[in-house]
């Protein structure tokens, strides 16, 4: 898999103004990291920081890791003092220098695995299920002799367990668009197993969209594990084109869904194919689902 520019990075992930602190270290704007780092507990290794749009994809890689019964393979103790995600810091040369660019490390996007076994500069390989599965998550060993460090490549996709849906403005249907629409949703939910219908704060993925009308359907959850008493979803849809001179803010966009179980049905914007994602900020999960017509 490819390594994405410093260009896309910042274009999915944000840009951010920072001061130099020493030694290849360097400060970021508070307000970027407030915004976009999190900290969650992932299975295994623990409490991690990471920006908030590859949270799941670790999370998941983590977690098939301890169900397939593979933890052995990620030496704790050296990924809590050595490893980890995020990290302020420049680009790290072979030669021991530092770039002028910032690490993807500082955008939370790279994440270390077991540097002592694996050291940059050395020509060992992380074992095969490692790199598998951290792979079908989007995550790849991208520098050469630099096997500890994974880095994002792309967003998860449905195949990879994952479904991703996103919108630009509510409206209402009439007559047979409303009906297909509903259709459609009763489909996706007919379709898709209870676990992996929710969207519990960001669900990712990625399809070639955009190609003739395209519809988001997406009402709040009233399922048993989510009671409709908690209330509306206060959500943020990110439609990342894979146009790169496009901005992903051009098309992104906030919304409340009711908790009315009415379905409310989103038209997608004519960009061309894009990538789709949404986030709960506060409130009840969703349920999406997405329909194009061809006309």
């Amino acid at each position: 898999m490819k390594r994405l520019s410093d260009t896309e990075i910042h274009r999915i992930f944000g840009s951010f103004e920072f001061s130099e602190a020493g030694d290849g270290r360097i400060k970021i704007d508070p307000s970027w990291v407030r915004g976009n780092i999190v900290t969650l507990s992932f299975p295994i290794v623990g409490p991690v920081n990471c920006h908030r749009l590859v949270k799941d994809q670790l999370n998941d890689a983590f977690r098939e890791l301890e169900e397939k019964g593979l933890s052995h393979l990620i030496d704790v103790d050296d990924f809590r003092w050595n490893g980890g995600c995020f990290v302020q810091r420049h680009t790290k040369l072979a030669n021991g220098n530092y770039a002028k660019s910032p690490s993807r490390h500082s955008f939370g996007v790279a994440i270390d695995i077991n540097p002592a076994a694996y050291p940059c500069g050395s020509t060992r390989q992380q074992p095969k299920a490692l790199r598998d599965i951290f792979s079908k998550r989007g995550f790849e060993v991208v520098v050469e002799k630099d096997p500890m460090h994974f880095e994002f490549v792309r967003f998860a996709t449905e195949e990879d367990g994952r479904v991703l849906e996103a919108g630009r403005t509510g409206k209402s249907l009439k007559g047979k668009e409303e009906e297909d629409m509903a259709g459609a949703f009763r489909a996706y939910q007919s379709e898709k197993p209870e676990k992996d219908s929710f969207i519990e704060g960001l669900y990712t993925g990625k399809n070639n969209f955009g190609h003739g009308r395209v519809f988001l359907i997406i009402r709040v959850e009233k399922g048993r594990s989510y009671p409709a008493q908690e209330g509306d979803a206060k959500v943020r849809v990110y439609v990342i084109p894979e146009d790169i001179s496009k901005k992903i803010e051009t098309h992104s966009f906030d919304r409340v869904i009711p908790a009315d179980n009415r379905p409310l049905v989103f038209e997608l914007p004519k960009i061309g194919g894009f990538s789709l994602h949404i986030e709960v900020q506060e409130g009840s999960p969703v349920l999406c689902a997405v329909n194009q017509h061809y006309s």
